[in-house]
């Protein structure tokens, strides 16, 4: 008669039910872990749009802003910059001081003389509100925009407002439509800085 141990059997069935458990976790791991990525990637997408246009915004301000020792081939470049952010045929109505502008142009241009008149030139987006549209290629963002600028005997200008933007999705990129001005308008002597 043949002697079995009966504490082998055991032991190789329950490395059987532990390599079975270790791979049921493995799956289960993995399948988590697909979950979260998709999930992870849902939001992402959903929330992109409103981070390339607060993105944008924040480029636009570096852009808008001078400091005094930057070149006038610098600041040529960056107005054109600035004003590819823009559709060809957008409106800005700000206020006093700067005229009613339309097209792509003649912001280049007024950004130009922004830079010329003005030494040092800082602009800041703040209380910033993106509210996409349901076709997903249009979109507004309210904010306020601050404006410090410093012209050339030291004097500084401070100007603050609400400004409403209509945004346009042009080739994957958001591009200002409509540029609205909706709080008092004109620079007054800074008593307060950025």
């Amino acid at each position: 008669m043949e002697c079995v141990n009966p504490d082998k059997s055991v032991s190789s069935s329950k490395r059987h039910f532990v390599a079975l458990g270790r791979k049921k976790i493995l799956y289960f791991a993995l399948l988590l872990g697909s979950l979260s990525l998709l999930l992870c990637g849902l939001y992402l997408y959903r929330h992109r749009d409103e981070r390339q246009i607060k993105k944008n915004l924040k480029v636009m301000g570096r852009l808008l802003s001078r400091e005094p020792k930057e070149s006038g081939l610098a600041l040529a470049v960056k107005a054109t910059k600035f004003a590819a952010y823009f559709t060809p045929d957008c409106t800005v109505i700000y206020g006093s001081p700067v005229p009613e502008l339309s097209g792509r142009e003649k912001i280049r241009w007024a950004v130009m003389t922004a830079h010329k008149a003005f030494p040092q030139l800082k602009v800041k987006g703040l209380n910033v509100k993106v509210t996409l549209f349901g076709d997903h290629k249009s979109a507004s963002t309210s904010l306020t925009v601050e404006i410090l600028a410093t012209q050339g005997g030291g004097e500084e200008l401070y100007d603050a407002r609400e400004v409403i933007l209509l945004w346009q999705k042009r080739n994957r990129h958001w591009e200002i439509k409509e540029v609205r001005a909706v709080g008092p308008a004109g620079f007054e002597p800074a008593t307060n800085g950025l």
